[in-house]
């Protein structure tokens, strides 16, 4: 049996599209729609900057870390949204820093302020050339965005992005020590059911409870016997501790 263009169409469900009066219909449909489409603008970036001491030097092949030396952006916007992100630059594997990552900050709360958050497409593409020299600070940009994304839909990020879980393994780093007190601190994580990786691989997370000595971040992730839980809330469901943020430096 040979169907005409049209008879197919019909069978798909398509048959609106087939005639002039469809396509009229979703010509008429399409200003409507940009009507409804809610608009945003940042109108203020915060950047702020801080060190949280660790608990003990972690020490890996290339480098030795005794603090993380982070910056902290807070991007706000015309609809009452706010979005925050954090930077935690490593010198040996990035070459960045904390000054050139606020360097960088200001560079790009000049280019952002005025554009819309939702357009994360738009926003890498205008500051996608900094990644090359200061990758965190950009990183910590999008994370604000995104942030922001998640409360303007309401869902948490790992919805926002299609997962269907809240919670998955973690794993932590045993920097380089004397071989007894690298078996202490494996045998540590160990018993509180972590999975153990390997020696020479860096890894941090959001919150920054597991081996720093504060922790400026109110909700968020946690992160108990291994197993790290995300946040019901819209975004990124954490906010900065008012007390901690009194210790920031603004810049």
């Amino acid at each position: 049996m040979s169907l005409s263009r049209k008879q197919f169409l019909k069978v798909l469900g398509f048959g609106g599209l087939a005639s002039g009066l469809g396509g009229f219909r979703l010509a008429a449909a399409a200003p409507a729609a940009a009507a409804v489409r809610p608009k945003m603008t940042i109108k203020d970036i915060e950047i702020y900057a801080f060190d949280l001491p660790l608990v003990a030097p972690f020490r890996i092949s290339i480098g030795e870390m005794k603090a993380a030396n982070d910056v902290l952006v807070r991007v706000r916007t015309d609809s009452g949204l706010t979005g925050i992100g954090e930077a935690c630059p490593f010198p040996p594997i990035t070459g960045e820093t904390q000054a050139t990552n606020i360097a960088a900050a200001k560079a790009i709360r000049d280019m952002l302020v005025g554009q819309d958050p939702l357009a994360i497409d738009a926003v890498l593409r205008l500051i996608g050339p900094i990644v090359h020299s200061n990758p965190s600070i950009v990183a910590a940009f999008e994370m604000a965005c995104f942030d922001i994304l998640g409360q303007a839909a309401g869902l948490p990020l790992y919805r926002l992005f299609g997962g269907n879980k809240s919670t998955f393994e973690s794993d932590i780093t045993t920097g380089i020590d004397t071989p007894e007190a690298m078996a202490a601190s494996t045998k540590k994580h160990a018993a509180a059911h972590v999975v153990a990786s390997q020696a020479n691989i860096v890894y941090a997370d959001l919150d920054g409870n597991a081996d720093h000595t504060a922790d400026p971040v109110v909700g968020g992730m946690t992160t108990k016997a291994g197993i790290v839980t995300m946040p019901e809330k819209p975004g990124l469901g954490c906010d900065i501790d008012p007390a901690f943020l009194k210790k920031m430096v603004k810049v």
